[in-house]
């Protein structure tokens, strides 16, 4: 994982494909139900951007998504 650039205090976690990013980000989640208000947030591409905008606008600790999303919010 590396510090998202423009988001304080995050961590990216960058997958090749959607699938992965989502089983990754959902494993994530699981693991991190016993930290009270974590954030976790998925960014892929096949999926309206701007939800996904949104929801970076009001913060995430971890971020995971593919390559492609990654430089389309950068």
């Amino acid at each position: 994982m590396q510090q998202a650039r423009g988001v304080s205090g995050s961590r990216w976690c960058s997958r090749p494909t959607r699938e992965l990013a989502d089983q990754v980000g959902k494993e994530i989640r699981r693991l991190a139900r016993s930290i009270p208000n974590i954030k976790v947030l998925t960014l892929c591409g096949g999926v309206p951007f701007g939800p996904q905008i949104g929801s970076l606008e009001h913060g995430a600790h971890i971020i995971v998504g593919t390559p492609g999303r990654r430089w389309s919010t950068s």
